[in-house]
């Protein structure tokens, strides 16, 4: 049977999931297989509690925290949140895999992997290495020693849905594993024609490491609707090309239009500390703001089939783009039979120690000199300029243009433009937008920046600051408007997470001259996980992208 049926005709009925009479959804024991079965059937998605044990939520809470203590953000010190990882915009905690002891150890939860197996009809999986969930509390917070009653720059994109599996190509998110699209010829086949892809489940995961009330914000859905993703696509053939065409950005992910009556469908999903989540990724779904004075945290946890094709192993660094290694692997992290096979761990090993076998051998061959290679570095810095005139690039600096969301303020007060580089960042527009958009965004409200607006004034109007990703924002000539991230084209209002809506970011110390920006750029060569630009000062000399890529 398809995981995945046509019906022949797009006729979608919404199918609320029942709560609890506290509040929450419906959950299962993970021995009610037939419970668990015909719920997430009915509605795409399925809860268990007591997935991990309560001191297990607290040992990671801990611990995660700990890791945000280090770029300083205390949890019992409101002033300090401003400092949050890329993310928060989206409800997710920074772009890299997290390896904290207590997370390993969740993955490896038998109940988890009893669910992903019950779902999938197979016990032989691999796990992913994810990352957290957080969002700050938006309510009653204190903030340059006041008072405020409402934070909401604090909270995720308001109304976010969309899927993240791509209906034309069948290819889903990775969640940290390497993946293959199933069908290269995809993007050209009718949608009747997929065959096999559409035989294969896909699903994600949520542990939920604290309860959450509806007020608190999470994770949201439309149940039901992935029994109608087949019809939806082809009744939204029209979306097809900006979401196939090559190297369209993140073809994986497909957001929902925001006239599509589905999203009339949408409900939240409260959840309990310790239960977990799986979710069809044929289902519409994103995260909804906290309107509260708590906390929300989750750990992603992703299961798949060994023997599914689309994706390979986390662990081994040649296969993996995130660069995890076994060897990255905590040592307080001791795993069990069950998370040696789910992490492949021996395989990963076993690599490693040829991989090190192979890199002696060739500084035994190059003799005493190439054995001890001299270090040296090499470093560049990536400068473009393009003609104003050319309707394909948009300024770097305008925040509500770009996707890089690098803006005027953000410049280092040690740099003084001259009248060439005013010129070149379109410095006075950016300026001007600014003060125009933190004035409309705080009802006139201004707030003292710490750096000044480094040219003169020292007051700088700030509306929320948000992530780096890479480069300019382009547009396709094809579509009228788009945006650039890496090699990807896509409208401007498709755009993940949108102009306005990038995950806030912010950033160290100003005196710094650097930022903190956790960019999409990927590391290459010998490094290992992603490039940060905060590790390259920032340049400020060229219409172009503040763009970090050591080779």
């Amino acid at each position: 049977m398809a995981a995945y049926p046509m019906t022949g005709s797009y006729n979608f009925v919404p199918t609320p999931a029942p709560l609890t009479a506290d509040g929450f959804v419906q959950d299962f024991d993970v021995s009610d297989e037939a419970g668990i079965r015909h719920f997430f059937d009915t509605y795409g998605f399925v809860v268990v509690r007591d997935a991990v044990s309560r001191q297990a939520c607290e040992d990671t809470i801990d611990e995660v925290w700990g890791s945000l203590a280090v770029r300083g953000v205390d949890r019992h010190d409101s002033e300090t949140w401003e400092s949050w990882p890329w993310g928060s915009k989206v409800g997710m905690l920074g772009s890299e895999p997290m390896v904290l002891p207590s997370m390993c150890r969740n993955r490896e939860s038998p109940v988890i992997h009893r669910l992903f197996a019950m779902l999938h009809g197979d016990d032989d999986l691999r796990v992913n290495i994810d990352r957290a969930g957080v969002m700050r509390p938006t309510k009653n917070i204190r903030r340059g020693g006041e008072l405020c009653e409402d934070v909401p720059e604090f909270r995720v994109i308001p109304e976010w849905v969309h899927l993240d599996m791509n209906p034309w190509t069948f290819r889903s998110t990775t969640s940290f594993y390497q993946s293959r699209c199933m069908e290269p010829d995809a993007p050209t086949q009718p949608i009747e024609d997929f065959g096999e892809p559409y035989h294969t489940l896909r699903t994600q995961g949520i542990l939920n490491l604290l309860d959450h009330a509806e007020q608190d914000g999470g994770f949201h859905c439309v149940p039901g609707f992935h029994k109608f993703i087949r019809d939806w696509a082809v009744a939204n053939e029209h979306l097809r090309v900006k979401n196939t065409m090559p190297n369209v950005y993140d073809e994986s992910t497909v957001q929902i239009p925001k006239d599509d009556p589905v999203r009339n469908a949408v409900q939240r999903i409260p959840m309990r500390a310790g239960s977990f989540l799986v979710f069809n990724s044929a289902l519409p779904h994103g995260a909804f703001p906290n309107q509260s004075e708590r906390f929300r945290m989750v750990q992603y946890i992703r299961m798949v089939p060994r023997a599914d094709p689309a994706f390979q192993p986390a662990l081994i660094a040649s296969q993996s783009v995130f660069k995890v290694r076994a060897s990255d692997l905590p040592p307080a992290y001791e795993p069990s039979e069950l998370g040696r096979r789910l992490l492949e761990l021996d395989d990963a090993l076993a690599f490693e120690r040829e991989e090190a076998q192979r890199e002696q051998a060739r500084g035994e061959a190059a003799g005493p000199e190439g054995a001890q290679p001299v270090e040296r570095f090499r470093m560049v810095q990536y400068i473009r300029m393009v003609p104003r005139a050319d309707p394909a690039f948009q300024p770097a600096l305008i925040a509500s243009q770009g996707m890089c969301k690098m803006r005027a303020s953000d410049l280092p007060r040690s740099y003084e433009p001259t009248e060439l580089g005013r010129r070149l960042l379109e410095l006075d527009d950016a300026l001007a937008f600014e003060r125009e958009e933190a004035h409309a965004a705080s009802g006139g409200r201004m707030r003292r920046s710490a750096e000044g607006d480094g040219r003169g004034g020292g007051w700088a109007e700030r509306a929320p600051r948000h992530a780096a990703s890479k480069n300019w924002t382009r547009r396709s000539r094809r579509e009228g408007g788009g945006s650039y991230r890496g090699d990807a084209v896509k409208p401007l209002s498709e755009a993940i997470p949108g102009p306005h809506e990038l995950a806030e970011e912010r950033r160290s110390p100003p005196a710094s001259g650097k930022g903190d920006l956790h960019g999409g750029a990927t590391g290459r060569g010998g490094g290992k996980g992603r490039t940060h630009l905060a590790d390259l000062q920032r340049d400020g000399t060229a219409r172009g992208s503040f763009h970090a890529n050591p080779k």
